[in-house]
């Protein structure tokens, strides 16, 4: 098997000098790159094809989850997540990584982490590491990730999860003059399906990031967005009135002047959610 293509995110100087020094004197992986902070981060992995993210939780500005979040469960590789949490938060990693390292760990514990995630790139379906992941962040939308509170009951069921998280996406990670630009959700007119891509629809221009529309769905705050379409996601702040058509029909008119369709099918939930 090839060398797992390894990135190390740790906003600490030592802390990543070492954990660049493990990964450069360690058989099976090889260092593709080391960031500083967040945003270094979301733009190696939306950019790169890294294989193993050994991701620092605690980070300013952009923390190790909201990483996860702005990269998004589906394209987000299989993670080691090191942190310095105590034990109480620590299940809820486990159950959304491949593992985890607690500082101050040793030698010997990263070589661990390393075979298990060899052992996971094997045998385990991405599938199951973007639910693990989706969960960790409906956690994480109802903990104060700062005081280490992260909630970690693997027994809560998914509906109750759901019922009881805050929106998962505030932020929206697009590629734009060779940057990464964060932008910021309230400013997303709607979603547009286009193949494997979704184009993120701005007021000003037009986005494109891989991005599949279920998953989507479920990232953006709910009282916020409405699927209108199997291919369209928009913004009810941005609609303005819903015009009908041939009998049945309607098209959401919005306040830039764009008519979007909306199907039969889910014209009744759009109407409830703007009060009609």
């Amino acid at each position: 098997m090839d060398a797992l293509r390894v990135l190390v995110v740790d906003d600490e100087a030592p802390a990543r000098k070492r954990l660049t020094d493990l990964v450069e004197d360690t058989d099976g992986i090889t260092l593709l790159a080391a960031c500083s902070d967040g945003r270094s981060a979301v733009e190696q992995i939306l950019r790169n094809d890294a294989e193993l993210v050994f991701l620092d939780v605690q980070m300013p500005e952009i923390t190790g989850i909201e990483v996860v979040r702005l990269v998004g469960p589906d394209r987000m590789p299989p993670v080691v997540f090191v942190t310095a949490y105590d034990q109480y938060a620590l299940k809820a990693f486990e159950l959304a990584a491949v593992d985890y390292l607690l500082k101050p760990f040793s030698d010997d514990r990263f070589r661990q982490a390393v075979e298990r995630a060899a052992e996971y790139a094997r045998h385990r379906s991405f599938e199951e590491l973007s639910g693990r992941m989706m969960d960790l962040l409906r956690s994480a939308g109802r903990a104060d990730l700062d005081n280490g509170e992260l909630a970690s009951d693997p027994s809560i069921e998914q509906g109750d999860r759901e019922a009881n998280s805050s929106p998962l996406l505030e932020r929206i990670a697009v590629e734009r003059r060779n940057e990464i630009e964060l932008v910021p959700t309230e400013e997303v007119v709607y979603f547009e399906a286009e193949g494997a891509y979704v184009n993120v629809h701005t007021d000003e221009r037009i986005h494109l990031i891989r991005e599949r529309m279920k998953t989507l769905e479920e990232r953006l705050p709910s009282g916020q967005f409405c699927r209108i379409h199997r291919s369209t996601i928009v913004n009810l702040d941005w609609v303005e009135a819903l015009e009908p058509t041939d009998p049945g029909n309607v098209v959401a008119r919005l306040t830039t002047g764009k008519r979007l369709r909306v199907s039969r099918s889910r014209r009744k939930e759009m109407e409830k959610r703007l009060g009609l």
